[in-house]
């Protein structure tokens, strides 16, 4: 131990004395670390991004929606829920939802305001944040009054600040009662979701009628297939029981999630990784190089250190550590400058402000293995760095030391 401690300190002595001639390279060292750390913790960051972009729009993985089409008359919404619901129910599928759109008047919004006729399973099934109160419940069905969950864009843009104040909405001619707000989707997010049950009573006529005009709802069947079953058969013998309830009707089931589109080229994160971290490496490599270049000078100016060390006991292999650990030390310390660079920058708040303006609602923690990766690295150039010197030191004889 006291060796190896010995070697660290005679390194870091040595780093101290040659600072003027290695500061420059150690901070392209730095720099090339903290780019190759940024690329890596980019494409982490892409993923998680697309990953929960994907859940939120479309659901997580063996996601299906289902379509209903046929030659006649479609059936209505109402009997296409209750099918869902049975089948769910028959085949024990936890997460099933209608996804029901329609325009709702909401006189109180300035703006378009986007609704959504939902089961409870909706939240969980795209991972919406409930900010404030709750989500949707069964028994919400039995009230009176619609309840409704509004999105935080909504509410900031009606002055609501929490469910406790129990506020209302005027949406055409009925009253909804707001009893939780989700996190936005997107900025300024303008949307409202509500039972089916609340929709066919409250709401369906007033869509019918825009129908007319050229609006009018939308619906969508979603299934989430447990990890336990095979997602393409279970789905299209929920489709198939929802078919044999109506004459005539087809319903196909597709799957939506990011895992349909694997087939399709490579995800595009990963591409954006290889790039920036290629250019990272490349600078790297030419930060290395300068250090090995200094590194050789100075080794031929301390020829007569080397002398005097091999006379007075000094082994071969010591002086070669002990050379080479100069470099990995100086290495190492300006790896770990540049990932602190990255990780203080990450979770600055000009960062946070970045990335909620393209979207996303909150960062997720810094990664570890980007943070590792650069670290690593810069050891593995330190050593690289350090082993053309230290051999041109271990070569040095006791002679060398009267002729220098």
């Amino acid at each position: 131990m006291t060796r190896l401690l010995s070697v660290f300190i005679d390194a870091w002595e040595q780093l101290r004395l040659q600072r003027v001639r290695v500061l420059m390279s150690l901070i392209g060292v730095t720099l090339a670390v903290a780019a190759l750390t940024a690329s890596l913790a980019l494409g982490n960051i892409m993923a998680k991004v697309q990953e929960d972009t994907s859940i939120r729009h479309a659901g997580p993985e063996a996601t299906y929606s289902l379509t209903a089409s046929g030659p006649g008359p479609q059936p209505a919404s109402e009997d296409l829920v209750a099918d869902l619901r049975e089948a769910a129910d028959r085949y024990g599928i936890t997460y099933a939802t209608p996804v029901i759109s329609f325009d709702p008047v909401v006189p109180q919004h300035p703006g378009y305001v986007s609704g959504y006729a939902v089961d409870p399973a909706f939240f969980p099934m795209h991972a919406r944040t409930i900010e404030d109160g709750r989500a949707l419940e069964p028994q919400d069905a039995e009230r009176l009054a619609p309840v409704g969950v509004i999105s935080r864009g909504m509410a900031d843009a009606l002055g609501i600040q929490s469910v406790a104040e129990h506020p209302t909405l005027q949406v055409g001619d009925s009253r909804v009662a707001v009893v939780g707000i989700v996190a936005n989707q997107w900025q300024d997010d303008a949307s409202i979701y509500v039972l089916p049950e609340s929709y066919f009573s409250h709401f369906e006529a007033a869509t019918a009628e825009e129908g007319e005009m050229g609006g009018g709802a939308y619906t969508e069947l979603k299934i989430w297939i447990p990890a336990d079953a095979d997602p393409d058969a279970l789905a299209k013998r929920v489709a198939s029981d929802i078919a044999a309830g109506h004459e005539g009707l087809r319903v196909s089931a597709d799957r939506i999630d990011a895992g349909a589109y694997a087939d399709f080229g490579p995800d595009p994160a990963v591409i954006t990784t290889i790039v920036l971290a290629s250019v990272s490496v490349a600078i790297l490599a030419l930060g290395a190089l300068s250090l090995i270049n200094i590194a050789v000078v100075t080794v031929r100016y301390r020829i007569r250190e080397f002398g005097i060390r091999r006379a007075f006991g000094a082994s071969q292999r010591r002086i070669f550590v002990g050379v080479m650990m100069e470099s990995v030390v100086g290495t190492f310390i300006a790896g770990l400058v540049g990932v602190g660079i990255v990780a203080v920058v990450y979770r600055s708040p000009w960062a946070q402000s970045m990335f909620g303006t393209a979207g996303i609602a909150g960062l997720p923690p810094f990664p570890v293995e980007a943070a590792v990766a650069g670290v690593v690295t810069s050891i593995v150039t330190g050593v690289i760095a350090g082993m053309i010197p230290a051999v041109i030191a271990v070569r040095s004889k006791v002679i060398d030391a009267i002729r220098f």
